[in-house]
């Protein structure tokens, strides 16, 4: 009988060196969420992926394995000269990677920011100040809706801390209804596209983001709906 084979979140089939490496990475990661859950000394939720995590998601962001703190990776050094941001959590990791690519072939140069925990807002908007380029645009990409999430929440904290004046910044995130996934030729496509938070849509709002930002320097206060 044939064992199953065992894939991460991208779909690739894992190798057994790539899944002891996985094993070792959950278990580090486990320990050292569940650590400071606990030095919070209140309730805290950890979410936990149901799958490996994509290959191109911890090449990225954990070359040397998992951390030994919680808190934001950056796609990009301090010194590299970036021309826009996604600012991401969990699953959108790897779309969000993918965008930045699309906007590498329209020769923009683009930043991924993985946040490992999500509140407190304030707390994590004061990590990010540190982690932002100044003027550089802002685009918040998330599977959940809209309407107090991730984006508009963390988005609002550094907006009271003056960390999105003079760039221009959007939303991308689903609307508050149901989504039903379309289909091609009988097979349904992935949810995210449907839902039009997946990496061309995310690539679609930094590139716009950062256009608006070239022709006025303005920054943008509300939120966009996702481009269809």
């Amino acid at each position: 009988k044939k064992s199953k084979k065992q894939t991460n979140g991208d779909g690739h089939v894992l190798t057994p060196a790539e899944i002891k490496r996985q094993e070792l990475f959950d278990e580090k990661e486990k320990e050292i969420l569940t650590q400071q859950a606990m030095n919070e000394g209140k309730p805290a939720a950890i979410r936990y992926p149901n799958a490996g995590e994509c290959a191109r998601v911890l090449e990225t962001f954990y070359p040397d394995g998992a951390p030994e703190t919680v808190g934001v990776r950056a796609s990009y050094t301090p010194d590299e000269d970036v021309q826009a941001v996604i600012v991401v959590h969990g699953a959108m990791a790897s779309e969000a990677l993918a965008a930045r690519d699309l906007l590498g072939e329209q020769g923009i140069r683009a930043g991924v920011l993985l946040t490992e925990y999500i509140r407190p807002y304030g707390k994590l908007a004061d990590e990010l100040l540190s982690l932002l380029p100044a003027g550089v645009p802002v685009v918040f990409a998330e599977e959940e809706i809209r309407s107090g999430g991730f984006g508009m929440m963390l988005s609002d904290a550094l907006r009271r801390r003056g960390a999105l004046e003079g760039r221009a910044w959007d939303i991308l995130a689903t609307d508050d209804s149901f989504v039903h996934p379309a289909a091609r030729d009988g097979v349904p496509e992935p949810i995210f596209r449907t839902a039009g938070v997946d990496a061309v849509q995310a690539h679609c709002g930094a590139y716009d983001a950062q256009g608006r930002h070239s022709r006025r320097g303005h920054h943008h206060r509300g939120t966009a709906q996702p481009h269809t």
